[in-house]
């Protein structure tokens, strides 16, 4: 299968606390879900996801994880990564290392810094690679 590059690009989170709070001292983001884009449209009607949360939420990782990042962070797949893992898996682990910096510093950051590192991750550029198994 030909390959392709596919850019991920947070299109929501979650936080600890309401989000107008960014000044509370241990508000902490726990989870944001990249979508998939090629050629600068989403894949799917924004339908190819990962969800990627922290394993120190009060609740814990879901079941059906996927990908362990070495922050502790996991990664979990929606709608059309769901339902083709094997391509999903590829295309998230050629970012893995950028994805573990950046949940490493999110995991860490609390209160306003917690707010400067969600306004980061919003501007970033995942650029994934991956069989192109999307038309």
């Amino acid at each position: 299968m030909r390959r392709r590059r596919f850019d991920l690009k947070t299109k929501s989170g979650g936080w600890t606390h309401h989000p107008d709070r960014w000044t509370e001292p241990d508000a902490r983001m726990v989870d944001f879900t990249p979508v998939a884009l090629r050629d600068g449209r989403p894949l799917g009607g924004h339908n190819i996801q990962a969800h990627v949360g922290t394993a120190t939420r009060h609740h814990g990782p879901p079941d059906d994880v996927a990908i362990w990042l070495t922050s502790g962070w996991w990664v979990a797949f929606r709608n059309e990564f769901a339902r083709a893992p094997q391509i999903a898996t590829e295309i998230i682990a050629s970012v893995e290392d950028e994805l573990s910096v950046v949940t490493a510093a999110l995991e860490r950051a609390r209160g306003p810094k917690m707010a400067e590192a969600k306004d980061r991750l919003w501007t970033m550029t995942f650029h994934a690679e991956g069989p192109d198994y999307w038309r």
